[in-house]
């Protein structure tokens, strides 16, 4: 063949329908991979559909409608992936059936899947989570959390002061998130009276020394897991000290969000919101109080205290609201800032949700949504704030700090 001709036969090939489907396939994944779940769904719809028998096609969809928290379609792709190439897919397609059976807690179908995958990074707490040594599992009637207590919390009914606990601070979390959610998605409480027990749970479970920290939300098994010894505090009659609770509240909004967004949400707005629910307070039996303001504590710099100092003696260090909300998830907690930018973004939350009244709870909710459909934060950013005064809106921030806060 002529040069020509080979010039030609090759020119074919890069725009032959089979590698046009290849160029496609490879730019979905490229979205999934970088959590453009919107777009990685856009991208690899059609071609799903035009190749209902290609695996890896398949896969790829089964595994975005999976960060997407779309659990049934994705279990639908995946056995089917895993019966087009059993080699490539099905340790895969198993492990993802025993994750999603785990969080809509059919443990017997989650135990009787363990065997059928070797377990990976994530997986291989499963078998600990599921029946942890030393613990027993509580759920009230009809109840969104399942809790697992040690001996020592069980001594005064500290599995089910959590439970309790945790229904009435999900109501909070839904009463400005009222989004639905699949109500078969059950979450999981991991609570300890005995700092001893805590940290072998955290060192079995995740191979990790939890040592300083008084709780954690572990994002590939979605579960919650809190210390309550009160180490010298006082506690209450169920043996949980104020920090705990307060613990219970934090972490517990990482829980939440991540049933809705499961590919997860910018830092600023979870450990914003996650600091705005954390100190809520009992109000009557079935209420929690959400949005107090801590003003100071003999133990440390309060929230409050660290964003009202700075903005009141050095204002020009302080990021506008508009560039704080576009920032990455490395610059949050970035060492030299971390500090001031949990508390400018609690500051900002509260702005929103109590400062603004019904704008503000608006934007929030609409900021969340189209995270939830699997946009990107510029495009949040820009769906909801984009319209704003922005330059009006940093100055009504920093005056609500300063003088209402």
């Amino acid at each position: 063949m002529s040069y020509t001709g080979w010039l030609a036969l090759g020119l074919a090939l890069l725009v032959s329908p089979r590698g046009a489907a290849a160029d496609a396939l490879d730019e979905a994944r490229e979205a999934w991979k970088a959590d453009r779940l919107q777009e990685a769904l856009e991208r690899i719809t059609p071609l799903a559909e035009a190749s209902p028998d290609d695996a890896d096609t398949i896969g790829l969809r089964g595994r975005i409608y999976f960060d997407l928290g779309r659990f049934d379609e994705s279990l639908a792709d995946m056995e089917r992936a895993k019966e087009l190439d059993a080699e490539v897919w099905g340790e895969l397609a198993s492990s993802m059936a025993c994750r999603v059976a785990f969080f809509f807690a059919d443990d017997a179908k989650a135990r009787a899947l363990l065997p059928t995958f070797e377990p990976g990074a994530v997986t291989q707490a499963l078998p600990y989570l599921l029946d942890p040594p030393g613990l027993e599992r509580f759920q009230l009637k009809k109840g969104r959390y399942v809790i697992y207590a040690d001996a020592t919390l069980r001594e005064t009914k500290g599995e089910v002061f959590t439970a309790r606990m945790m229904e009435l601070i999900y109501d909070a979390y839904s009463s400005v998130f009222p989004f639905d959610v699949d109500e078969r998605l059950i979450s999981r409480v991991y609570v300890f009276g005995k700092t001893s027990t805590y940290l072998r749970f955290s060192q079995d479970a995740f191979g990790t020394d939890k040592s300083n920290a008084a709780g954690y939300y572990s994002p590939s098994t979605r579960v919650l897991v809190v210390n309550a010894d009160p180490d010298g505090a006082r506690p209450n009659d169920f043996g949980f000290t104020a920090d705990a609770i307060n613990t219970l509240f934090h972490e517990g909004f990482h829980q939440f969000v991540r049933f809705h967004i499961p590919q997860g949400v910018p830092d600023w707005f979870n450990e914003g919101l996650a600091e705005y629910f954390g100190p809520s307070v009992q109000s009557g039996r079935k209420k929690l109080k959400v949005g107090v303001v801590v003003k100071n504590d003999a133990n440390f710099v309060t929230r409050y205290e660290r964003i009202h100092g700075t903005l009141r003696d050095h204002p020009g260090s302080v990021w506008s609201v508009a560039r704080f909300m576009r920032q990455t998830d490395e610059e949050f907690d970035f060492d030299g800032r971390r500090s001031l930018n949990y508390a400018q973004s609690w500051s900002i939350v509260h702005f929103l949700i109590d400062g603004m009244g019904k704008q503000g709870r608006k934007l929030v909710k609409s900021y969340f949504e189209v995270l939830k459909r699997g946009g990107t934060p510029d495009e949040a950013f820009r769906v909801s704030f984009g319209s704003l005064n922005l330059e009006r809106f940093d100055k009504a921030w920093r005056a609500y700090v300063l003088e209402k806060l």
